[in-house]
């Protein structure tokens, strides 16, 4: 971007000096490529790599350092080309790819969220079942199914936050209704059936997630 913006100036520069400074034509072509380049200033935008035709946008590069100084319709013919290729073939592109990631952060720190809460549901639930006297940690089946449960969701955790993994709402639905059936069981085969299907669904959460940034 910068040597596109240094090829600009110094044909504006050079138009500067020979054309009345005041010129429409020339105000508003320096304002459109202005306009342009700021649009490139949005927090985050560079952060991931931009797919786009290299080679394409050095040959609108060089159009432009091989105009004649000092003449606005050329220029403003290149520029046009130029500002057309940006907006069109490397805004959008950038844009897209930080929606994507704007959306997955918001929905991994959901995820994350929710399995902390059912996981804190299931330690409580452990809790109280024992205090009644059936204490789900003397259950085999059960302590069978905690462990896979817990080996899952630290899988799922440590790929949720460096975005291995990309989670959606239908994710923390399924997250969110099982987190809701270990609230109300009542007997240790119901609880161990809702923690197991509860680790078949992170499982299934994480296997169908998509990369972020697929091209």
């Amino acid at each position: 971007m910068h040597e596109a913006k240094d090829a600009c100036r110094v044909k504006m520069d050079a138009l500067t000096e020979k054309l009345d400074s005041n010129d429409p034509k020339l105000a508003q072509l320096h304002t459109h490529l202005n306009t342009t380049f700021d649009k490139f200033k949005i927090e985050g935008l560079w952060l991931q790599p931009i797919p786009f035709d290299q080679v394409k946008f050095v040959k609108h590069i060089l159009a432009i350092r091989m105009l004649p100084n000092g003449v606005l319709a050329d220029m403003e013919a290149q520029a046009q080309k130029l500002t057309k290729f940006l907006e069109e073939e490397v805004l959008e592109k950038s844009l897209r790819t930080l929606s994507r990631s704007i959306s997955s952060d918001t929905w991994n720190v959901e995820m994350l969220e929710a399995l902390r809460k059912i996981r804190g549901n299931i330690t409580r639930k452990k809790n109280s079942m024992a205090d009644a006297g059936d204490d789900p940690i003397q259950n085999s089946a059960f302590r069978t199914q905690d462990e896979r449960f817990n080996g899952q969701l630290e899988d799922y955790r440590t790929k949720l936050k460096p975005h291995e993994v990309i989670s959606d709402e239908n994710d923390l639905k399924m997250v969110g209704l099982y987190d809701q059936l270990i609230g109300v069981v009542e007997t240790m085969v119901q609880f161990t059936a809702h923690t197991s299907c509860s680790t078949i669904s992170l499982r299934k959460n994480q296997q169908q997630s998509k990369l972020i940034y697929n091209p």
